[in-house]
């Protein structure tokens, strides 16, 4: 199953930041774009996996709502989530969509 959540991107002076405004747990950030976007796609994972290991149920992906700085813009980040028989679930990053 795919799951794609938006990302918030930054430019700063010397790279790139990164976070989600529905999983609010962590950020990251990357020397070009294209690292931003993978780190962006690995953190979404790792943030997946710490709800599924909680028994936690992912949040919903919604629409950003929130003012952007004329250094902010907005991509979608895509995973792949698989299930488990006994109803684990595991995230893979995979290349980040737009």
């Amino acid at each position: 199953m795919k799951v794609t959540y938006p990302a918030i991107f930054e430019k700063g002076k010397e790279d790139i930041w990164v976070r989600f405004p529905d999983v609010d747990r962590g950020v990251t950030a990357g020397d070009t774009l294209e690292e931003a976007r993978q780190n962006a796609a690995e953190l979404l994972a790792e943030m997946l996996e710490d709800y599924s290991s909680e028994g936690e149920n992912f949040p919903i992906p919604g629409q950003v709502y929130e003012e952007l700085s004329e250094t902010e813009f907005i991509e979608n980040i895509s995973i792949e989530i698989r299930s488990f028989s006994d109803g684990r679930k595991r995230t893979t990053a995979q290349k980040a969509g737009r």
